[in-house]
C-alpha cells in the first residue's frame, strides 16, 4: 500500500514563477500534455513532462533521484479546485509524489485517503489505484523511473 512521507521542507523555495518557466519550456519543446476529461469547461491539469528542471528544483530532484533510484519527473499543475485530472488510475511503475504548492488529496480503492501539503510526499507502488483531487492551484511533482526503452 502507499506510504506517507513528510520530509521535503525544501519545496518552500519553489514559486509560481518557476512553475510557469517549467510549463513554458516544456510547451515550447512539445513535452507536455493535460490530464482528465473536461469537467463542465474546467481547466485541465497540465502535465509538464520534459527534462528541463528549474534551478530551484534541482536540489530536491537530485535528492529524490538518489534516495529512491528514480530518474524521471512529471509536474502536475492545476489552477483551480475543479481542474480535471487523470481521475482514478494505477501507474505501471512506482511513483513518489511530492507536493510543492497547494493541497492535493489522493483517494485509494481501500477507502483510505491522504491530503498532501507542501513538503509532504506519498510513495505509491505500481498497480495501486488512486484518484487525485486538487484543492485549488497546485504543483505536484511525480517522480518515477524511465526504463531502457524511454518509457515511464
Amino acid at each position: 500500500m502507499f506510504r506517507y512521507l513528510k520530509s521535503y521542507a525544501d519545496v518552500s523555495q519553489i514559486k509560481w514563477a518557476d512553475v510557469i518557466d517549467k510549463l513554458d519550456t516544456d510547451v515550447r519543446l512539445g513535452q507536455w500534455g493535460y490530464g482528465g476529461p473536461d469537467k463542465d469547461g474546467a481547466l485541465p491539469t497540465f502535465i509538464a513532462e520534459g527534462n528541463y528542471i528549474p534551478d530551484k528544483w534541482v536540489e530536491l530532484t537530485d535528492k529524490v533521484y538518489d534516495e529512491y533510484g528514480m530518474n524521471a519527473m512529471h509536474s502536475y499543475i492545476s489552477f483551480t479546485e475543479s481542474s480535471s485530472t487523470l481521475g482514478r488510475h494505477a501507474d505501471g511503475m512506482n511513483v513518489l509524489i511530492v507536493q510543492a504548492i497547494g493541497l492535493t488529496s489522493y483517494m485509494f480503492d481501500d477507502g483510505s485517503f491522504i491530503t498532501l501539503r507542501p513538503g509532504d510526499a506519498v510513495y505509491i507502488p505500481k498497480g495501486i489505484y488512486h484518484n487525485p483531487h486538487p484543492h485549488g492551484p497546485r504543483l505536484s511533482l511525480s517522480f518515477s523511473e524511465v526504463n531502457d526503452d524511454g518509457d515511464v
